[in-house]
């Protein structure tokens, strides 16, 4: 068995992220791993704006996105700052691309031992074509996968 000091958490700020999130803090603090928190972002094609010109309000869609990934990168601190890892370090990345791949190459790049990731059920014909980020990332990560389901509400059994 190989020593878990690298975990990766992809978040999409969703509940059940957030969950995982709060899982992987935890293996952190336990085995004393460094953390790092991933948001991918997919930027449509349409998105690129040739110099010079503006989107309809006026601001160039380069601005905008420069202003968006400033935004997440805000709500990655937030969520970062919540965490309890035990004074181990937690990173934070930003990086546009397909998430089930991106997560994967980030997984690769960081040499982590360990990715923690929650994951939301698809059901009917959108499952069976499309899948799930989480599965994807299951069948090509280069280390094992956690995944977190959903957060039980009140309600449910």
């Amino acid at each position: 068995m190989h020593a878990i000091d690298r975990v990766l958490c992809p978040v999409d700020f969703s509940e059940w992220s957030v969950e995982a999130m709060q899982y992987a803090a935890f293996v952190c603090k336990k085995v004393g791993a460094e953390l790092t928190l991933l948001h991918v972002f997919e930027m449509p094609a349409y998105a690129v704006t040739p110099p010079g010109a503006s989107s309809v309000a006026g601001a160039s869609i380069d601005e905008s996105i420069r202003q968006l990934s400033q935004e997440l990168e805000r709500r990655l601190d937030v969520e970062k700052a919540k965490l309890d890892t035990g004074g181990r370090p937690i990173a934070t990345r930003l990086v546009d691309g397909a998430p089930f791949r991106t997560i994967v190459d980030v997984a690769e790049e960081l040499k982590a031992n360990l990715i923690v990731m929650g994951t939301q059920g698809r059901t009917g014909v959108q499952r069976l074509l499309v899948g799930s980020v989480a599965e994807r990332v299951v069948r090509f990560a280069p280390c094992p996968v956690l995944t977190v389901p959903r957060p039980k509400t009140g309600g449910e059994s």
